[in-house]
């Protein structure tokens, strides 16, 4: 086994199945590689009765999840220690870390150490980070000081953000690349192997929101009167009246159906971003309260500033988007990223 990544495959959401499997899928082009079966043990509290139901709605989706992953990504054999991660990793050449959220304190929590990859490995296996993400905008002192010390042991460092690029930087770690989340280095054919196509719904304002609020509700009842659509929302509760169908959860396969034949995109989601721009899509952005950096940076990037909505939907629908140009600066991206990864690997794969 030659390459093995630590990543988030384990959470309930979109985000973290995909771009677990695109990570996987680059690395298999340069060599053999599995991902770590390691799960984050989460303390279960006592439930109200309203969260035991939901609770149970989101056992569902996690097996309709982890099913789609066993179906299309290698897993190594279950770890769940530092000791059987050093096992199971004595004979591989890379260990990535990365992508998601992996190096948010107030996420891992007690597996900082894990995800930070502080322990010893044999030593002809090289440390990487690929998209690794602090999360936030700051981390605390603690925090900082152990990440860099683990990361003075790394091959190849790169973070998602800029602004975590900056942070490393300033507290003395040097050669550090940006580089793409894994969701955007497969281009839209790529994505279309794995999406399931159906004619049941056209016509339509798909909306993806991580968190609700006035603001997109709002602007998601002004697309649809304005455009006269009905909405599919990933949701239990029907927010917007009228005309709309929720989904409380639907498969990975049909999510990238969803946003690929959606007329428009409505979402606060970074990976629904990620997607409406490898898809091509009219979309808007309401930016995430606590989390919006990488959505700000990618936009920024791409020069797709005019999908953040300020309280103006009419230009979701009036703009521009000049796709072209999007694409070509996505296509030089990817090409950059893929590089760091096909660099980092080196000759440890021939």
């Amino acid at each position: 086994m030659k390459n093995v990544v630590l990543t988030f495959h384990k959470e309930v959401n979109y985000g973290a199945i995909f771009q677990t499997l695109a990570l996987q899928t680059i690395l298999k082009k340069f060599g053999d590689a599995a991902v770590l079966d390691f799960d984050m043990k989460k303390k279960n509290n006592s439930l109200s009765l309203r969260s035991f139901v939901y609770k149970l709605a989101e056992i569902k989706k996690a097996q309709v999840l982890q099913s789609f992953l066993k179906k299309n990504v290698r897993f190594t054999p279950k770890v769940k220690n530092v000791s059987d991660i050093q096992r199971v990793c004595k004979d591989c050449n890379n260990i990535i870390v990365g992508s998601d959220q992996v190096w948010a304190k107030d996420i891992v929590k007690d597996y900082f150490d894990i995800y930070t990859l502080n322990f010893e490995l044999n030593s002809n296996t090289n440390k990487i980070s690929y998209a690794a993400s602090i999360g936030k905008e700051n981390i605390d002192s603690n925090a900082i000081d152990s990440l860099t010390k683990s990361l003075s042991n790394y091959k190849s460092i790169s973070v998602r953000e800029e602004n975590a690029k900056k942070m490393l930087e300033k507290h003395g770690v040097r050669h550090v690349e940006v580089t793409l989340d894994p969701t955007l280095l497969l281009k839209a054919e790529e994505w279309d192997k794995y999406s399931i196509e159906n004619n049941k719904y056209s016509n339509y304002i798909f909306v993806y929101m991580l968190e609700i609020n006035e603001s997109i509700i709002n602007s998601v009842k002004e697309l649809r009167d304005k455009t006269n659509m009905k909405i599919i929302c990933l949701n239990n509760k029907n927010h917007f009246g009228e005309n709309t169908v929720c989904l409380p959860f639907c498969s990975p396969g049909m999510f990238l159906s969803l946003v690929k034949n959606a007329n428009y995109v409505i979402t606060n989601s970074f990976h629904g971003t990620c997607f409406s721009i490898v898809y091509n899509k009219r979309f808007g952005v309401h930016l995430h309260t606590t989390k919006s950096v990488r959505q700000r940076e990618l936009l920024d990037k791409l020069g797709l500033n005019c999908a953040i909505i300020n309280n103006d939907i009419s230009k979701i629908i009036d703009t521009n988007y000049n796709y072209e140009k999007v694409n070509d600066k996505l296509d030089e991206l990817r090409n950059k990223s893929i590089s760091f990864i096909e660099k980092s690997l080196g000759d440890s794969n021939e």
